[in-house]
């Protein structure tokens, strides 16, 4: 059973640019275009979800901690990030609000955990996707 959350907060209403920024990252995907992903990708990008699933020589980081890829670890990694599931679930999202600044997507899961993709706002106001995230529940 796949979990995606359904709800949005109020304040995500008010036009903070995400919708704009979600559109083209949507469009990114859908094409599986790397590199214009990766221009739409803070770095570095954080994830527990590809730990051990990329080469170490690609990552960095402590061990026991999450991956941590600049921009051609990412691009290597891509398909890894975004299967035809993943992309599935990018091209019809619910995004949440993660904080004032933060906004997730629901891209795996089962019953009791998902996986999601974790977008910012960084202070120059551009939002980036920045790493993945587990919830369990």
């Amino acid at each position: 059973m796949w979990w995606i959350a359904l709800s949005t907060c109020a304040a995500y209403a008010q036009d903070d640019g995400f919708d704009a920024y979600f559109a083209t990252f949507q469009q990114a995907v859908a094409a599986k275009d790397r590199e214009a992903t990766a221009a739409l990708t803070g770095f570095p990008f954080t994830s527990w979800d590809l730990v051990g699933k990329v080469p170490k020589k690609l990552t960095r980081g402590s061990e026991g901690g999450p991956v941590s890829l600049e921009h051609d670890a990412f691009v290597a990694a891509w398909p890894r990030l975004f299967d035809k599931e993943a992309r599935a679930h990018v091209a019809a999202p619910n995004p949440v609000e993660l904080g004032e600044n933060g906004r997730g997507v629901g891209i795996w899961g089962g019953e009791d955990w998902a996986v999601w993709l974790v977008f910012e706002r960084g202070e120059d106001g551009v939002w980036r996707l920045v790493g993945t995230d587990n919830v369990s529940g």
